[in-house]
């Protein structure tokens, strides 16, 4: 199989990945799993429907429940069975912010770009790589860790005699893990700054007016950093370093925790 291929699979059985168990007790979540199911196995303008009403049902869900990696993933499902490309690419995005350790995720969202016509994957620096290496949480915590291991071991010794050679590597070792648990945190801030263009062929203009010349248009799915606002406009800078005006309702930001 192309990984095209096992790809697509993948996103034909995503459905039956186990929920998180906030979802998993709410009815909207429930009722959108059993629409995707009767309308993977339904054809034509029955199947249709049975993707819009999963997808209605599972943004119920987020409403009630707050956000979940599994409704956020099984709405990027629904909405690429109904070739929303860019807003699926939107919420695998979303899902992997909130669990960024499952492939299938990943997966999904490098097919679904391709179906908007762009490139497997947006384009990061190491920084936001390694930040996604672990959920935001992992990295505050060993941030804390190592911080205070730190000045517990560079200080608490001098109180007892001076340092030994234990309690210089694990001085060391703490200053290692702090430096790197605080890029992790810097690679999660750099991810917030995205934002996904939802709207098919939006413009880029050269200044923050309809009226103003277009510098060129973005497939839906495109992702675009925010650099600035201007009331109802955002000076961004795209994924292929592009940058101009982009109406603020055309591009959707990933990280809306």
């Amino acid at each position: 199989m192309t990984m095209r291929t096992l790809a697509l699979f993948g996103i034909l059985l995503s459905i039956f990945v186990p929920p998180a168990l906030a979802q998993s007790r709410n009815a909207s979540f429930t009722k959108g799993n059993e629409a995707y199911v009767a309308a993977a196995k339904a054809e034509g303008e029955a199947a249709v429907t049975g993707y819009r009403t999963a997808a209605d049902n599972y943004r119920a869900a987020i409403a009630e429940s707050g956000d979940s990696w599994a409704a956020h993933f099984n709405l990027g499902n629904a909405l690429f069975k109904l070739g929303y490309y860019g807003e699926a690419v939107l919420e695998y995005e979303r899902a992997e912010a909130i669990d960024p350790l499952r492939p299938e995720t990943a997966l999904n969202l490098a097919v679904a770009r391709q179906a908007a016509g762009l490139a497997p994957q947006r384009p990061q620096g190491w920084i936001e790589t390694l930040g996604l290496r672990l959920p935001l949480n992992a990295w505050l915590w060993a941030t804390a860790v190592g911080g205070w291991g730190f000045l517990a071991l560079l200080i608490l010794p001098l109180l007892h005699g001076g340092h030994k050679l234990v309690t210089v590597t694990g001085t060391v070792t703490m200053f290692a893990l702090a430096c790197c648990a605080a890029l992790g945190v810097m690679g999660w801030h750099l991810h917030a700054q995205w934002r996904i263009v939802t709207t098919a062929d939006a413009a880029l203009r050269s200044a923050p007016d309809q009226d103003a010349s277009s510098l060129r248009t973005m497939k839906a799915g495109t992702g675009v950093k925010t650099m600035r606002s201007y009331e109802d406009w955002l000076f961004v800078t795209t994924e292929q370093s592009d940058q101009g005006w982009i109406y603020a309702e055309n591009a959707t930001q990933v990280w809306n925790r």
